[in-house]
């Protein structure tokens, strides 16, 4: 039973270790400014997993994480959760056409 419970906790965390590189990765491409296609908007991705979303110089912060299948869950102050997935240059808000790119 014992050997049983080592080996599921070695095999878990070689599949967290391996999600976390991943993760880290995708991280080290967020932080900084990005910059929404068409509307003006800028999102802020900060080291610490906040950030700021500034619309016509109003500034709402948000929470960031990165989940197990990729996709980038960011929450504001009203609990509303979006959705983003990274395609490698550009971030999609997922549910609608918006699109991001990173300015620095």
């Amino acid at each position: 039973m014992r050997t049983r419970f080592s080996l599921l906790l070695a095999g878990l965390f070689l599949v967290l270790a391996g999600c976390n590189d991943a993760n880290n990765k995708l991280e080290g491409k967020l932080h900084g400014e990005w910059k929404e296609d068409g509307e003006g908007f800028y999102v802020t991705f900060a080291e610490n997993h906040v950030g700021i979303v500034d619309y016509r110089n109003r500034k709402q912060p948000f929470a960031w994480t990165i989940l197990q299948d990729g996709r980038i869950q960011v929450t504001d102050p009203a609990n509303h959760v979006f959705y983003l997935k990274y395609d490698g240059s550009k971030l999609h808000i997922e549910g609608t056409k918006s699109i991001l790119s990173k300015l620095k």
